[in-house]
């Protein structure tokens, strides 16, 4: 719906108004706003308006006009810890083969 409502925004400005090119959150979005620009306007894309979307899903593949997405790492990006001691940590359990425990923490 969100993307239905942008492209139909789009659809009613006039060309010096018209963006180069749409950025969406997701796919869903992406191929929404397409969907609303093809039906509703004379707009060609991506001759006049590009969208790019983001999660890279497989259902973009089968959008009537290509959608070009960004895909998202498969591995939460909060769960990465790129802290400074993360890289001695890791050298710790290289060295000693089990991994640092917490203070005070005990295993079970």
């Amino acid at each position: 719906m969100a993307g239905r409502r942008v492209g139909s925004e789009l659809v009613r400005r006039r060309p010096p108004e018209v963006p180069d090119g749409l950025f969406c959150t997701n796919d869903l979005r992406a191929i929404g706003a397409m969907q609303s620009i093809l039906q509703d306007s004379k707009l060609r894309l991506p001759e006049d308006i590009a969208i790019i979307g983001y999660d890279d899903i497989d259902f973009a593949q089968s959008a009537v006009v290509p959608l070009s997405s960004i895909r998202q790492p498969a591995r939460p990006i909060d769960r990465q810890d790129t802290s400074p001691s993360s890289g001695f940590l890791r050298q710790r359990e290289r060295l000693t083969g089990s991994p640092p425990r917490p203070e005070g923490y005990r295993w079970r």
